[in-house]
């Protein structure tokens, strides 16, 4: 079964900044995993291509 379209993950922050400093290795840890387990043929509704955090919060998960 495959995820709708958007795959929505709500993480609420007062300071986005500072949970991006604090958790950022940990969220980018867990896309990169997720990244690895999917081929180049794959289509999947959540896929990045961040190799940094800096990557993964310019990819526009804002709100991760």
């Amino acid at each position: 079964m495959m995820p709708a379209e958007e795959t929505p993950l709500l993480h609420l922050s007062e300071d986005p900044d500072r949970t991006w400093a604090e958790h950022g290795e940990h969220f980018l840890h867990e896309a990169r995993t997720y990244a690895s387990w999917q081929s180049k043929d794959i289509r999947s509704a959540v896929r990045s291509t961040a190799t940094t955090v800096a990557e993964l919060r310019a990819e526009g998960c804002t709100g991760w």
